[in-house]
């Protein structure tokens, strides 16, 4: 019933680059995802009292936009991969403001 009516507005936030994968990071804005994780966990206690402590409705809004589909070899690296995003992606794209470059070490 609380349920946000209204479209969520996502801001990139950061940037990683891991070993297995990149996430951006986003935060929303208008209060709606807050409002949707509340509803959540009201349905997860409705359901049963004790079913909230085995389980966790997550606070990070985020997406996956690479991921290795086998593991690194000593030919591909992680930094080889951030180097290659921030040159061909990142440094040309006005979407990944200051604070994502911030976020992208040595990008």
């Amino acid at each position: 019933e609380n349920w946000p009516q209204q479209p969520l507005h996502l801001q990139l936030e950061s940037a990683r680059i891991a070993a297995r994968a990149g996430i951006l990071l986003w935060k929303e804005t208008t209060g709606g995802m807050e409002q949707m994780r509340a509803c959540i966990q009201q349905a997860v206690e409705s359901i049963h009292p004790h079913l909230q402590q085995h389980l966790k409705v997550p606070d990070i809004i985020h997406t996956t936009f690479v991921r290795y589909v086998s593991p690194q070899s000593e030919k591909v690296r992680p930094s080889q991969v951030h180097s290659v995003l921030c040159q061909q992606v990142v440094r040309k794209h006005p979407i990944f403001e200051k604070n994502v470059l911030n976020s992208l070490v040595n990008c």
